[in-house]
């Protein structure tokens, strides 16, 4: 599409944005996990405190940020919320009842767990409040028939969907608006991992021929999948597991062999290595959180190039010509950054 200038425009920004992401390692000879701080940026590590709720490493499943409650939380013993206060550095387990999880997404505004019912081999979906910590079916997959068909769930906004790899090769979603399933047909190749952002989402590949990762861009609606790059700094399948979209920083980010953190920058396609330190961690949590830098005026002289936008899209995902005056809308920037927005006469 024609690009679109902001020009004489006075916007009212909403970044998505935040300092650090979250680390958790386990401490053997203690028999305790800790709890760290880890800039995105640099790889700098901070000590935050210790958890004396959890005894076992297997106690936790992935690290979640609860922006709302300024907190980390994950499934303890897979049916049990843990959660760790970031401003007075304590944990606590809060008892969601007896079902066995398989999987919790934290999202900004709503939480969802993932159960396996083995009396009906389905997948349930449900929704958590984590102020009350009430849990609400909202309904249950008509597409899967087995526990391993699923891997880590995320939250799609623009599509108001959950999404996960499907058996490692094509994508499950799951429509929240009328709880319904679907799987999309992606190909015949076996990803490592996949995480999103606001539009898109991001597929890790392993080249087994080139003894390489291939880093892919898919559309969520469509599944059209765009190659990106491939890793320079990773030789082996091993050297990766979970991915993690940094906002504040439009990269990719995961834990490298478990000690140190990967880096894959958006706007140029290059990957590199923070290094952490030597101890292996468990989970890495990124978090997404709002900040207004109020009205910008491009016009002022000397204008940043990266407030050039190349693509705008309405709040249902619907891709736009124009930046409507008052309507909030999503705008993708010359440098890949993603921003809401408002046009304010």
């Amino acid at each position: 599409m024609k690009k679109l200038l902001l020009s004489f425009l006075l916007l009212f920004v909403t970044h998505f944005g935040f300092a650090d992401g979250y680390l958790i390692k386990w401490n053997e000879t203690n028999s305790n996990y800790e709890i760290q701080s880890v800039n995105l940026s640099t790889g700098a590590v901070t000590n935050l405190g210790v958890s004396t709720a959890i005894t076992s490493i297997y106690d936790l499943d992935e690290i979640y940020y609860d922006k709302n409650n300024l907190r980390l939380v994950a499934l303890y013993q897979s049916q049990d919320l843990w959660t760790f206060d970031l401003t007075n550095h304590t944990d606590a387990v809060i008892e969601l009842g007896s079902d066995n999880y398989r999987d919790l997404f934290v999202g900004v505004e709503n939480s969802y767990l993932i159960l396996w019912n083995e009396t009906n081999t389905n997948y349930e979906i449900k929704s958590l409040n984590l102020n009350s910590y009430t849990i609400t079916p909202l309904g249950t997959s008509t597409t899967l028939s087995s526990i391993y068909d699923l891997d880590e769930v995320a939250y799609d906004e623009l599509n108001n969907q959950l999404v996960s790899l499907y058996q490692t090769e094509d994508l499950w979603t799951f429509n929240l608006t009328t709880n319904t399933d679907a799987i999309k047909d992606l190909g015949s190749l076996l990803y490592r991992n996949f995480t999103v952002n606001y539009t898109s989402g991001y597929l890790i590949y392993w080249n087994e021929t080139n003894n390489y990762y291939e880093i892919k861009e898919i559309d969520l609606a469509s599944g059209t999948i765009t190659s990106l790059g491939v890793s320079s700094v990773m030789g082996s399948y091993y050297d990766l597991y979970h991915v993690y979209y940094d906002p504040a920083n439009n990269q990719l980010v995961g834990l490298f062999q478990d000690t140190d953190l990967w880096k894959y920058n958006l706007s140029n396609n290059t990957d590199a290595v923070a290094e952490i330190g030597t101890d292996p961690y468990r989970s890495l949590a990124v978090p997404y959180t709002e900040y207004v830098t109020g009205i910008q005026n491009p016009t002022d002289e000397n204008p940043d190039t990266n407030l050039e936008i190349v693509k705008v899209f309405d709040i249902t995902g619907k891709e736009m010509n124009a930046i409507e005056s008052n309507t909030p809308a999503i705008v993708v920037y010359k440098n890949g950054a993603r921003r809401k927005i408002m046009k304010v006469n």
